[in-house]
Parts: structure tokens; sequence; C-alpha cells
């Protein structure tokens, strides 16, 4: 998913990678459409059609009903129409924390937490490449909360 942002208004300036999350809330709307995405539901035409043999799936449905956007399981790297198919994120919560998820190439990673809901996430790492499949949290308080967000995003192949 790709969005231009910029740190002045009409975005919310917290929302500049450290901050509070900026969050789609409904694919509906606008809509781009390329030579590659010739319906705008933000899928490549060619990996609809290998994964479902047309184009009427959208980015919103959740064709295997696994809880997961047909979009995010483009993004993630994952079969929208197999329900066991899915980013599966994994803790050992033993000091020292640790995150595990099953990376897929073409994938860059990057890692938040925070201690409390109600203040911005703090980005740990980013940058994470398939074959690594997680991230060390070294100085996780064990005994206070510790919220994590995984974030995933498709890189170019050269």
């Amino acid at each position: 998913d790709e969005v231009f942002y910029f740190d002045r208004a009409p975005w919310p300036a917290g929302a500049d990678g450290t901050g509070y999350p900026l969050s789609r809330v409904d694919l509906g709307g606008r809509r781009a459409y390329t030579a590659d995405d010739t319906d705008g539901d933000q899928l490549l035409d060619s990996w609809e059609i290998s994964k479902f043999g047309h184009l009427d799936n959208t980015g919103d449905m959740d064709s295997d009903g696994d809880g997961e956007s047909n979009l995010h399981e483009y993004i993630f790297g994952f079969d929208p129409d197999d329900s066991l198919s899915r980013l599966r994120v994994t803790f050992n919560l033993i000091e020292p924390t640790v995150l595990n998820w099953e990376g897929k190439s073409g994938r860059r990673y990057s890692v938040y937490w925070t201690d409390d809901l109600s203040k911005p996430f703090v980005r740990l790492a980013s940058g994470i490449q398939y074959p690594q499949i997680g991230y060390q949290h070294d100085n996780a308080e064990n005994d206070s909360p510790n919220f994590y967000r995984l974030k995933v995003e498709m890189i170019q192949s050269e």
C-alpha cells in the first residue's frame, strides 16, 4: 500500500513514521487506474488473474474468510484463496522478547513498539528483509505491557 504523505495540513503531523498510525479506513472512493491495475482496486491485474482467474475480486474483499483482505494478502505475499495462508506473528515473552513471523521474499519489515496504546509507537527496527524473519527486543519491560506493530512493505525486484 502506498500513499504520498506530507508533514503539513491536511495530514496529521503525528503520523510521520514514529507517531500514531495513519490508517486506511475505506478502500472505496478514489481509485487509481493504471496499466497494471485496470480495475483500480490496488491489486495488480496479473496477480488477480494468477490467484482468481478473473478481475472480479477487489482489495477490500476477504476471499478465503481468514480475516485478512485480499489487499493485505497481496502485500504480505500470501494466498488469498487459502485461509491457512496468512501472516502470523509469534512472541517469546521470556527475556529478551523475540518476535518471529513468516517472512516472504520481496518484502521489507519494520517493527514498532509502545508500552501504552495512548502513546505513539516507536520504531525499533526497519529494513528487515527475508530470510531474516524476526526481531529481538532486548529492552522490553516484561512486567509492563508491550504492544508491537509489524509494518510490511513490498519492494521492487531489481
